[in-house]
């Protein structure tokens, strides 16, 4: 990976892949034009817990951590 005139740019070492814009990935994501849907969150003090729901397969979708 890379940073390029245009933003981060990800590259393979067998084949090349398309820049990506990583920073306007971001822009849209601060401006909420994705609506994330956790499944579950957990504090930064329940990290273990959240841990063991992964490995357990328990999740039912992306599990979040807080550390704020």
């Amino acid at each position: 990976m890379k940073y390029g005139r245009r933003g981060w740019i990800v590259m393979h070492k067998t084949r090349p892949a398309p820049a990506i814009p990583f920073q306007a990935i971001v822009e849209k994501a601060e401006a909420g034009a994705y609506q994330a849907k956790p499944a579950r969150v957990f504090g930064f003090e329940e990290i273990g817990t959240a841990h063991r729901v992964m490995e357990a397969g328990q999740a039912g979708g992306k599990l979040v951590v807080t550390v704020a």
